[in-house]
């Protein structure tokens, strides 16, 4: 495609719109060299590489896509121009450490002949459902996940790390004992349940009443995330206080 505003792309190891922009009586000539050399590289693509310059493309390609001030266009124009990028691609860096990342990933996460797509660690519907409705679900998913942490005033770089997060498991276990957590009600250890039998057993056993017997565990657990500076934080202050008054 065509120059947008933003980050320009190296062509044939060029940067023909700095070069127009410190030279515009060179532009003509510019373009021309531009337009042959296109030309040549359009009769040359990745099929006339030699072996062992294909050995390291993809990191190449990465390489390029996580340096560019916007990955999202840098990934699009590898994808439709690919074939005859190569070329050029194949005489860029291949970062040590981001190979040693790839081979780890093959080997220990997805295996060396897997092939998938990811936005912010959430596979994507596409290599083999092809799911476009589910794609754009997880879009605007993700899009609205984005917009809601600016509104809330999330500093860009935090939110890139978070969403850079793994995806949380089927089953999700948090543990409560962090010294930010003041518990409220700790059945555990408080002394009114000090009389209530330790073992987790006593659920199981029948109870007269028709009721679920109490057992000396916190088997559950709610957690509450607030400022109690807010109106809403008191608010869910006194909702607390309450269910403790009610046992």
């Amino acid at each position: 495609g065509g120059d947008e505003e933003g980050e320009e792309a190296e062509e044939h190891g060029f940067y023909f719109r700095s070069l127009a922009a410190r030279a515009p009586e060179a532009a003509d000539s510019l373009g021309a060299l531009r337009e042959e050399l296109a030309a040549a590289d359009a009769s040359h693509d990745a099929s006339e590489l030699k072996v062992w310059a294909l050995q390291d493309l993809g990191v190449q390609a990465a390489a390029r896509v996580l340096a560019a001030k916007q990955p999202l266009r840098a990934l699009r124009d590898l994808c439709q121009n690919f074939p005859f990028l190569a070329r050029g691609l194949s005489k860029g860096p291949a970062p040590r450490e981001l190979a040693l990342e790839v081979d780890r990933l093959q080997q220990t996460v997805w295996g060396s002949s897997f092939s998938g797509a990811f936005l912010n660690g959430r596979p994507l519907p596409l290599v083999e459902t092809n799911d476009l409705a589910g794609l754009l679900t997880t879009m605007t998913r993700e899009m609205r996940t984005v917009d809601e942490l600016q509104t809330a005033g999330v500093p860009p770089l935090a939110i890139r790390a978070m969403l850079s997060l793994p995806a949380a498991p089927a089953s999700l276990r948090v543990s409560a004992r962090h010294p930010a957590v003041v518990v409220l009600n700790d059945i555990g250890r408080d002394r009114k349940y000090a009389r209530w039998p330790p073992s987790v057993k006593e659920l199981l056993r029948p109870n007269p009443w028709g009721q679920i017997s109490f057992c000396r565990k916190n088997v559950f657990t709610m957690v509450f995330v607030l400022d109690p500076a807010t109106g809403d934080g008191q608010a869910v202050l006194g909702y607390l206080v309450d269910l403790h008054a009610q046992g």
